[in-house]
């Protein structure tokens, strides 16, 4: 018989709940077994470059930006009270900000100034007809992105933007009414067929 283990997390006292009635004890008993805490990122900065750093590497990129000492001192410098979620969010943002190979202690400054590490509501699923037009207006605004920051080469872009093929790339763009449907293909990207 395999074995098998759960873990559990919750920001909730279970044991004042139980307490209160407001969990059932027989469920806590069977789910109680080898407690421990995990302190608030406020309380863990020397995890910050840690968890920044696996979080950029998550984003699937052949090169991510690194983050630069003056951005990691701002990272220390700010209180999380997102908690790692926050920290998350502010990577993300910085790197989609980051044309380089490093994300600056501006740009991470910045982005908490305007409270960017805040993760962005989400939208309200019934003011829209269909769940593809929110994917699909995602889509067309990151394609949007990628050719302005690849100067309108489609190679780059594609690149950029995580994409395998150029040509795929390339007709989403004429799909989304980004580039003409006579739109040259790059010099170096490969023919259909």
């Amino acid at each position: 018989m395999p074995s098998v283990r759960f873990c559990f997390a919750t920001l909730q006292d279970l044991d004042q709940m139980v307490k209160d009635g407001r969990f059932r004890a027989d469920l806590y008993q069977r789910i109680k077994g080898l407690p421990f805490t995990i302190p608030p990122l406020r309380e863990r900065k020397e995890d910050i470059a840690a968890i920044a750093a696996h979080a950029l590497a998550q984003r699937g990129l052949p090169d991510p930006p690194a983050l630069s000492q003056g951005a990691l001192i701002a990272l220390h410098d700010h209180d999380w009270p997102g908690n790692v979620r926050e920290l998350i969010h502010l990577v993300d943002a910085a790197a989609d900000l980051t044309d380089g190979d490093e994300i600056e202690e501006a740009t991470v400054r910045q982005l908490l100034a305007a409270g960017e590490s805040k993760p962005k509501p989400r939208p309200n699923l019934q003011s829209v007809d269909r769940a593809s037009d929110l994917i699909e207006d995602y889509e067309k605004s990151l394609i949007a992105e990628g050719l302005r920051r690849a100067d309108g080469k489609i190679k780059k872009a594609a690149r950029l933007m995580g994409f395998r093929s150029p040509m795929t790339f390339r007709r989403k763009a004429i799909a989304y009414g980004l580039l003409p449907k006579s739109a040259p293909r790059d010099p170096e990207e490969p023919g259909e067929g």
